[in-house]
């Protein structure tokens, strides 16, 4: 695989309407850590939900809180 730099990121202002979509993703990133995170540790429960899904710190506030942005 070749270095290459990467030119022309932009970064765009999330609204309300991508917060389910942002909350997924962190869902499916706690599922890909969570083989490197908990095992080790008693203080987290790492198994997996019935419904499949991690539970996600819920991130609305940086949408709807007049001090913070979202990206």
């Amino acid at each position: 695989m070749k270095n290459e730099s990467v030119q022309n990121i932009r970064l765009t202002t999330a609204t309300v309407a991508d917060y389910p979509l942002i909350q997924n993703m962190v869902r499916f990133y706690i599922y890909d850590i969570s083989r490197y995170c908990g095992f080790e540790s008693d203080e987290y429960d790492w198994t997996l939900p019935r419904d499949g899904l991690y539970e996600a710190d819920d991130y609305k506030k940086y949408f709807i809180e007049t001090d913070r942005q979202a990206y």
